[in-house]
């Protein structure tokens, strides 16, 4: 026998703090939100997963890698953003050594999943690399699209 579905998913409830919906306002909000990754010791992958309002759906860790590289595939970033049913997604990554500048191979692999998220119609919206600041504890980080290193979805 076979089943009918309608092939409607739910929606995944959006992050919230203080009863409200965590929203993506700007790279220094970002860079905030991802803190306790740019204190990693070794480099780690997350991938931030957001709905239509640019509200966060969740925070997924992709691949932690070594002490200065992680492997990142298309795949292991969209099938979280398919689950989710994510509108679009903000890929951040951290860099251990305290210098968030991108490197040849961040901006390949930047170019590779925009192109991706362009067939999926799913928009990848920054990918944002931070950094320890060991001045005050804090972050420093280096957006893409602010320094447009990268074309990526409007």
């Amino acid at each position: 026998m076979y089943e009918l579905t309608t092939g409607i998913s739910r929606r995944k409830p959006s992050m919230v703090r203080d009863g409200q919906p965590v929203r993506v306002r700007g790279t220094a909000e970002l860079a905030e939100e991802c803190k306790d990754l740019a204190h990693a010791a070794q480099e780690c992958f997350v991938e931030i997963t957001l709905n239509a309002r640019n509200e966060i759906i969740d925070k997924h860790v992709v691949t932690v890698g070594l002490l200065n590289e992680s492997l990142v595939h298309s795949r292991e970033i969209f099938v979280r953003a398919i689950t989710d049913n994510a509108a679009a997604v903000i890929l951040v990554h951290n860099h251990p050594s305290g210098d968030p500048s991108p490197s040849a191979e961040d901006l390949c692999i930047t170019k590779r999943l925009v192109d991706a998220g362009d067939i999926l119609e799913i928009k990848v919206l920054d990918h944002m690399v931070v950094a320890p600041d060991d001045v005050n504890g804090g972050v420093k980080a280096c957006s893409m699209r602010e320094e447009g290193l990268i074309k990526f979805a409007a």
